[in-house]
């Protein structure tokens, strides 16, 4: 089997690159992040390359070779995709879907189980016009602003006549679901929402509650799972209760988008969010619950930012890092 390397020997100016390959011969799919160190000792002209390799399972068998061009943000890939195209690949292939922002960037940092999770997506897309400016800032380019918000009711309206594209609804307070549900069964004219279901708190530590849950999902025969439950919790459910869910083949991490389809909660208007002040909109709503996430945890996102601009050698002291996938080394003289 034929293997083409893409190598991104620029860290601050270049992601790196997602490459998927295959032959007729194989029944899985090879995923390769190829990453070459800046600062790496040279010896006889050897050269070391560490190239990461996770597998996964063929989704069908005429599936053909792909790439996703991924940019790299404090030690996270973010899929560089526009939004149709998004849409259509899950319509196509399945997958879940997490949005990075500035908030998921500082807790990736930090916590080892959320990096390992976020590492199980097949696209983390961009969910923050800051770290659009971010990735320009260094040398970058992210083609589209993705958030939950918009994916969520595009993703519906495009499959609207889709019969085989089947809803349920995780997450927001009590009969909140519920009212969303209506809402976007209303709009595209069928029962594309099949179900919904709005936890209590602390349900994740039940076991007999998140069974139940996964039940009414499977119940429901709904072929996408949209969660809105915040980050970290929403991803953590969803990888924790993915493969017990057979017919799912789509999975959504929305936050708070369940709350404004229901219309329980306003979202920023256009113009702050193009600017990248739909935070500012937000700690106004909230400013009890999101002080401390917008002034004082979020801050530090930007020396970090400026570490990785200047290659200030290992500038995530606490970001997981490496260790997350099983590491090959190969030498070339």
């Amino acid at each position: 089997m034929k293997t083409l390397i893409i190598i991104n020997k620029n860290f601050n100016n270049n992601p790196n690159y997602f490459i998927d390959f295959s032959s007729k011969s194989s029944s899985l799919i090879f995923q390769i992040n190829v990453l070459f160190l800046d600062s790496i000792l040279m010896n006889c002209c050897s050269i070391i390359t560490i190239v990461k390799i996770t597998t996964k399972k063929l989704l069908n068998n005429n599936h053909r070779y792909s790439y996703m061009e991924s940019v790299n943000i404090l030690n996270v890939s973010i899929n560089n995709l526009s939004m149709i195209d998004l849409i259509k690949k899950l319509g196509k292939n399945g997958g879940s879907v997490f949005t990075p922002n500035v908030d998921h960037l500082m807790k990736l940092q930090n916590n080892r189980e959320f990096f390992q999770i976020y590492s199980t997506a097949e696209y983390q897309v961009c969910d923050s016009k800051i770290l659009m400016f971010a990735a320009k800032f260094l040398g970058q380019s992210i083609k589209e602003k993705i958030s939950g918000s918009d994916l969520f009711p595009a993703f519906y309206e495009y499959y609207k006549k889709d019969k085989n594209i089947k809803i349920f609804l995780l997450g927001g307070p009590e009969g909140v679901a519920d009212v969303a549900r209506k809402k976007i069964n209303d709009r595209v004219n069928r029962q594309i929402v099949v179900d919904s279901y709005s936890p209590p708190f602390g349900f994740e530590k039940n076991k007999a509650e998140c069974q139940k849950i996964v039940d009414l999902i499977s119940d429901s025969g709904a072929t996408v799972l949209a969660v809105g439950l915040g980050a970290p919790k929403q991803e953590k459910w969803i990888n924790e209760h993915k493969n017990k869910l057979k017919n799912v083949t789509v999975f959504l991490a929305l936050g708070a988008t369940i709350e404004f389809e229901a219309g329980y909660r306003r979202r920023a208007p256009r113009w702050m969010s193009e600017v990248g002040l739909e935070w500012l909109y937000r700690l106004i709503s909230e400013p009890k619950r999101l002080w401390k996430r917008y002034l004082i945890e979020s801050l530090p996102f930007f020396w970090l930012l400026l570490q990785q601009k200047l290659n200030m050698g290992s500038p995530f002291p606490g970001s997981p890092k490496k260790e997350m996938m099983n590491t090959y080394v190969k030498r070339r003289c």
